[in-house]
């Protein structure tokens, strides 16, 4: 008997050959590359995760190609007897070898591919956000607005530190101007903070009647007219009809309205008409004609306790009817491109059709460019269309129910001509926002399942999918065909392996077969391949077949049925080899 008769470790020999497949195949990615990098400080990082997609494409044909080699590196002079020892501790290394290399294809089908198009996804993410925070860099440096600048320029160094395109843009500063070089100085340093952050409302507002009287006569007495008018006025709303506290409530509001209308000195008369139209506006609900008259005044310094409390007011009743469009510079998280969602409302039987250019997610909202709003009827008939340029979409809670709101109305911050209204038509319909049915969190995955591919969805967003939204425009055979495709071609990779194994030792090398073996390193692959592409065009038509003929759960017994009989078959296989 030769040495040569047996190999002790084709596990070890399996591992290489798919080490040095990985290495061969990373580097052609290096020296001819499917594409550039998103990003020049991804260069290395891209071109070896896309070699790694390669190598997780063509696992399995190495996978097997692997299994069959250790059978091309041995010869024998004499046969072996079944079952005998001697044939046991042959087989038990390839044996070992198949096993692991079916959980190997395993991992790499629900762990190892996810993850590199997640992390393909991520690196192309983080360089449009870098292009878009560099444009915005660019657009404040020739404004000389530095302060702006700020936070696009943390984003840019986050990405990529000391990156040269925003180096030189730093470059051009006047080092004289103190007054930029201080700000620039600390960008490394001070954290993004949000520019749009309302001010903190400083104003607790009474919860009972008595309380609001209460707060009103110390008004009152301490000249803050306004405070107490509208404390008054909000008492009268809290206090029960015809009762003491109403009657109160009128006198101390009539008393407040009043001081109100006493004529100022000639000095201060122009303030008191802006103060007063701002009040006006206020107590009338106008919230975005109060909040410009009440900024003004914080902008020049003109504000005082009460233009404090009611701006603050101003400011968080806004954001439930408008939103200001610097709130879309803010840091994104993810970004969709061409959204299309149909929504179906169950309480009116109608149907919204929601279309977006882009969708930004961001930090607890989202942020939407030129969307197109469609709702129809039980049938099918236009009832309302409504075009606007800018969007944000909120998570609201009414009646205890978790509903999603988009708000339309976009505003400048501080420049009240600056202003996007939406189109509605029929336009006496004409509103700030309008509130859908449905939870901001099933909205978000509508999302993804209307930019992405059902090969791009992980196995809970499929099973999700299949199981909550088929209301939403989606059929379930779909999602459905693509679990149970996952789960099958996993499972029958194993009785795969052992055929390939029981293949190879039947017709295993019986001479030293030299430099052949290297040859059937570089073809077998190549064969395998070309089988498993077949393999996976039958398999995929009859699982859509068995889905559409007799649903998931009928299909997956079925299937698992096949691959336990199939695992038999192929251990018989073995056996008889």
């Amino acid at each position: 008997m030769s040495s040569r008769d047996y190999i002790k470790s084709p596990l070890g020999l399996f591992i290489i050959y798919l080490a040095v497949s990985f290495l061969l195949i990373v580097l052609f990615q290096f020296v001819f590359p499917a594409d550039e990098a998103p990003l020049r400080i991804y260069f290395f990082i891209w071109r070896c995760n896309n070699g790694l997609e390669d190598f997780l494409y063509l696992l399995p044909a190495l996978i097997l190609s692997g299994i069959l080699i250790p059978f091309g590196l041995l010869y024998y002079d004499d046969s072996f007897s079944l079952y005998s020892p001697r044939f046991l501790n042959l087989m038990k290394g390839p044996i070992v070898t198949a096993i692991a290399a079916a959980l190997l294809y395993v991992c790499s089908v629900f762990l190892f591919v996810p993850l590199s198009q997640q992390a393909a996804a991520a690196m192309r993410f983080q360089a449009r956000l870098f292009t878009e925070a560099r444009e915005r860099v660019l657009i404040h440096a020739v404004r000389l607005e530095w302060a702006q600048a700020i936070p696009f320029i943390n984003t840019c160094e986050r990405i990529w530190p000391n990156n040269p395109d925003i180096n030189s843009i730093l470059e051009t500063v006047d080092i004289r101007d103190e007054s930029i070089t201080s700000v620039l100085s600390s960008r490394r340093t001070v954290p993004y903070s949000s520019p749009e952050a309302p001010p903190a409302n400083n104003y607790d507002g009474p919860a009972t009647a008595g309380g609001a009287i209460s707060m009103a006569r110390e008004a009152l007495e301490e000249e803050r007219y306004y405070d107490a008018h509208w404390l008054a006025t909000l008492a009268l709303r809290l206090a029960q009809s015809k009762s003491q506290e109403q009657a109160q409530a009128a006198s101390l509001a009539d008393a407040a309205w009043q001081a109100i209308g006493i004529v100022p000195e000639l000095e201060s008369h122009d303030l008191y008409n802006r103060k007063r139209d701002g009040y006006d506006a206020f107590l009338a609900e106008n919230w975005i004609k109060a909040y410009y008259i009440f900024d003004w005044f914080i902008e020049h310094s003109l504000n005082d306790s009460e233009i404090d409390n009611f701006f603050a007011i101003t400011l968080n009743e806004i954001q439930n009817c408008a939103f200001f469009v610097d709130e879309l510079e803010q840091l994104k998280m993810q970004i969709f491109n061409n959204l299309l969602l149909s929504i179906p409302d169950t309480s009116s039987g109608s149907r919204i059709i929601l279309r977006m250019e882009e969708l930004s997610i961001q930090n607890g909202y989202s942020s939407g460019r030129n969307v197109e709003i469609i709702i129809l009827d039980s049938t099918n008939t236009v009832r309302l269309e409504v075009k606007a340029d800018y969007s944000k979409v909120v998570p609201v809670l009414i009646n205890n129910q978790p509903q999603t709101r988009f708000i339309l109305q976009a505003l400048g911050r501080y420049d009240e001509e600056l202003r996007w209204d939406p189109v509605f038509s029929p336009s006496e319909f004409a509103a700030g926002y309008l509130t859908f049915d449905i939870t901001y969190n099933d909205f978000l995955a509508l999302t993804k399942l209307s930019t992405s591919t059902v090969d791009q969805l992980s196995v809970l967003e499929l099973f999700t999918a299949a199981r909550q939204y088929s209301s939403f425009g989606y059929l379930k055979p779909i999602f459905y065909a693509e679990l149970l495709y996952r789960f099958v071609e996993a499972m029958f990779f194993m009785p795969l392996t052992i055929i390939i194994l029981a293949m190879g030792w039947r017709y295993r090398a019986k001479n030293y077969t030299r430099f052949f073996i290297i040859v059937f390193c570089l073809i077998a692959p190549v064969i395998f391949m070309i089988l498993l592409s077949c393999y996976r065009s039958i398999l995929n038509i009859l699982i859509i077949g068995a889905i559409v003929s007799f649903g998931f759960p009928l299909s997956a017994v079925l299937f698992i049925a096949g691959d336990i009989m199939l695992f038999i078959g192929s251990l018989l296989v073995l056996a008889k080899s």
